[in-house]
């Protein structure tokens, strides 16, 4: 230190009540104890710009980059991923999705009898990077299905109440649809959810939510959060519709409360306007494989569909249900459809599902410890009805278990279902479907 004079020898003092080593020479014991303190100034070292590269292999930090309703710049100082200039932050991952189904009669429409198969249901890489603390891009391919689920820029307002989205996303509308399959607790959607409100497309969305407190009060409810999302979207890439929609406006606001990190109460409303081309009410029975069940036949141009959601969670257990209402019109073939869907799940093990009122979901399943086991049961109807032919309808009772260990998750899952006429000269059949899912 250019303080200290330069033949001065410079000593590491003692704490005075600290005994004396028993091998000290005595001249080093009268140094330690008559040496007048020397005043050392310590520079402060500049800051190095952290560069660190992460496997992430820890299960929870996986599981949040996959969460498309986790900010990736709120991870990013913590977590770990690749910084680059200490200002963009990348995350590359992806997810493997296996099936095997064996299914037979009404859940087997492309051949006789009993079928078994097996095969890639998802597999896909995601790139996610974000720019100081506001902006992100993130980029979902999926290579079993050669598309791309998502594609998107998206803006974190600094109020950090609000964001706006950019891109193909998916579109604002159903509770069971915007949980997806990689965390909902059945394998696949609903087979209401699958025909009113699975639409993926190109467009812009605002997505506010407001805090309340613990305190106030709306409509009786008390609650922490009240969201809305809404978004103009044009062509949907028909990955997950029947339909063709040419333009859409698409809107769902929600009300929440999280009690604890182990309750939660939700209530939700959306709706979407379609203009397109709309040709059946044809819902996937709840298995991915299995062809679309036509319930009725439309040659519509318009479509509109109110959907009034809602869900509850105490210890571990929770629910939740969908009703959906659609009206097919301005065309030569006018048509109605409605359908829904009723849930519970319970963890054998103690976990519970945490409620997230700022996006009005369920957050991932958090493990207790380093294995989970959760089993539920569900109830969904789908009904269509047109001007050409008489209606018909959809009754699905399903039921399963789930087992969750650090980034894998096996499933296994039985359907049984039903229409009120033959389809295809089947009205009832049968299918179990088993899957492993690796999320990295």
């Amino acid at each position: 230190n250019s303080q200290i004079e330069p033949n001065r020898p410079i000593l590491v003092y003692r704490d005075p009540l600290a005994p004396i080593p028993a091998n000290s020479t005595r001249k080093e014991v009268e140094v330690v104890q008559q040496a007048e303190p020397v005043e050392v100034i310590q520079e402060e070292a500049e800051p190095e710009t952290e560069v660190k590269v992460a496997f992430l292999k820890d299960a929870e930090v996986t599981t949040d980059m996959h969460d498309d309703d986790t900010v990736l710049s709120e991870l990013a100082a913590e977590e770990g991923d690749l910084v680059l200039f200490d200002r963009i932050n990348i995350w590359v991952g992806g997810a493997v999705q296996f099936d095997a189904y064996s299914h037979r009669d009404l859940l087997n429409l492309d051949g006789e009898g009993t079928s078994t198969s097996a095969n890639l249901r998802r597999g896909e890489v995601i790139l996610r990077s974000s720019y100081h603390e506001q902006g992100e891009v993130k980029v979902q391919y999926d290579i079993a299905e050669k598309v791309f689920r998502d594609f998107y820029w998206r803006w974190q307002f600094k109020s950090q109440d609000a964001n706006l989205t950019v891109g193909q996303q998916k579109e604002p509308m159903g509770f069971d649809y915007l949980m997806g399959n990689k965390f909902g607790t059945a394998m696949e959607r609903s087979s209401a959810s699958s025909e009113f409100s699975s639409f993926r497309s190109t467009g812009v969305r605002l997505n506010r939510w407001i805090d309340f407190g613990e305190q106030r009060r709306v409509a009786g409810i008390s609650a922490t959060r009240a969201t809305a999302s809404v978004g103009v979207f044009t062509r949907d890439i028909g990955l997950d519709s029947a339909n063709d929609t040419d333009v859409s406006l698409t809107g769902r606001a929600t009300l929440g409360n999280a009690i604890d990190g182990e309750r939660g109460l939700h209530v939700g409303i959306g709706g979407t306007y379609r203009q397109g081309n709309f040709d059946s009410v044809a819902p996937r029975p709840e298995m991915h494989i299995a062809e679309r069940i036509q319930l009725a036949e439309i040659d519509a141009d318009e479509l509109l569909t109110v959907a009034l959601e809602t869900g509850a969670s105490f210890g571990s257990v929770h629910g939740q249900a969908e009703l959906f209402v659609s009206k097919y019109s301005d065309g030569p073939i006018e048509g109605d459809g409605w359908g829904g869907y009723a849930q519970v799940g319970w963890f054998i093990t103690g976990e519970h599902r945490d409620y997230r009122p700022r996006v009005g979901l369920w957050a991932p399943v958090n493990r207790l410890g380093n294995s989970a086991w959760e089993v539920f049961t569900r109830f969904s109807f789908t009904k269509g009805d047109s001007e050409f032919d008489p209606s018909n309808h959809l009754a699905q009772l399903s039921g399963g278990v789930n087992w969750y260990f650090r980034q894998f998750r096996s499933s296994v899952n039985l359907l049984y279902a039903e229409t009120d006429r033959p389809v295809e000269g089947y009205d009832d059949g049968a299918a179990i479907i088993a899957r492993v899912q690796y999320l990295f």
